[in-house]
């Protein structure tokens, strides 16, 4: 026989209650990663619809100036919760302080919470680079490093660690395993992820989807 279940009872309104939307925003990691769920046929970040809504907004090369001015702005405003993937390309200019790079991403983050009713929001790791093959083997390269870049990365990441405790609805979130072994997830280029990075990546990308879905 089966159960009924009345109006105004807790299951219905379980059963009624919109999905989550989680939005992931970000430069070319993400454009990168929509490709590999296209490729790999994964729908939804892999999570039941009726759970979770997920999409992407990426642009290639994109930096903060994408986020604060562009696409995300009108995006974000459907979004419950969001996760940035920003501020690697940023981080290259010869003027970027990592400090002061730190607070600017965090300041993206309370925005979208002050300013566009965001109820929680993930801030990824930056990751590291390598010089392109053909530049250490002195080739010329459309990608060009600072030297000190990964130091540079290490102070970001751990500035926003730091800033991050003092927000209760601001997640700084680590992507497992990039890190430690960089230099063969990473493409010719030395920025883009390889396909040996792009499992890992989407692996963690959606267990920030999960871990933001069920707070609040």
């Amino acid at each position: 026989m089966a159960s009924v279940v009345r109006p105004g009872s807790p299951l219905a309104q379980i059963e009624l209650s919109p999905p989550t939307h989680v939005l992931l925003i970000g430069d070319s990691f993400v454009t990168r990663f929509s490709r590999y769920c296209a490729r790999e046929t994964v729908i939804n970040c892999g999570i039941r619809r009726e759970l979770v809504h997920f999409s992407t907004l990426g642009a290639g090369g994109a930096g903060i100036p994408f986020v604060r001015d562009g696409a995300p702005q009108s995006a974000a405003q459907l979004a419950d919760r969001i996760i940035l993937q920003i501020g690697g390309n940023d981080l290259n200019a010869s003027h970027c302080d990592p400090i002061q790079h730190a607070r600017d991403i965090l300041s993206l983050a309370r925005k979208f919470i002050s300013d566009k009713g965001v109820l929680y929001v993930a801030i990824c790791q930056l990751c590291y680079r390598v010089l392109p093959r053909g530049k250490q083997l002195g080739l010329p390269s459309r990608h060009p490093l600072r030297s000190n870049y990964n130091s540079l990365v290490d102070q970001v990441n751990a500035e926003l660690k730091r800033l991050i405790e003092f927000f209760p609805k601001i997640v700084y979130w680590k992507h497992r395993g990039m890190l430690s072994d960089y230099v063969s997830l990473l493409s010719d280029d030395g920025v883009h992820i390889a396909p040996a990075g792009e499992r890992l990546y989407y692996r963690s990308i959606r267990g920030a989807v999960l871990f933001l879905s069920k707070r609040g």
